[in-house]
């Protein structure tokens, strides 16, 4: 695996996204309520509300195998417009 993976894994992700946006959305704005145990994980993304989602349990394997990140892209008005590698957006900052 390389860095290129992320970037793989966004384009598996808009795919999804582009066949059914309202589904993608709703299962990536979606955050359970998790235990402090989770919480702790030294990989998976937990908000410090202990709440975890779908993209803090990818970023976290990513994390593992020292890859970039998948970011969320928003609109203006806060709508999932797609997914992009966190790592690219970074370096632009």
């Amino acid at each position: 695996m390389n860095k290129d993976t992320t970037t793989e894994i966004c384009g598996i992700l808009n795919q999804a996204f582009n066949s059914d946006p309202v589904a993608i959305a709703a299962i990536f704005d979606t955050r359970e309520k998790c235990n402090e145990k989770l919480g702790d994980d030294p990989f998976i993304e937990v908000s410090s509300d202990l709440t975890v989602s779908p993209i803090g349990i990818i970023n976290g394997i990513l994390n593992f195998l020292h890859l970039d990140k998948v970011a969320i892209m928003y609109d203006e008005d806060q709508n999932i417009v797609g997914f992009g590698n966190y790592g690219h957006f970074k370096k632009h900052e």
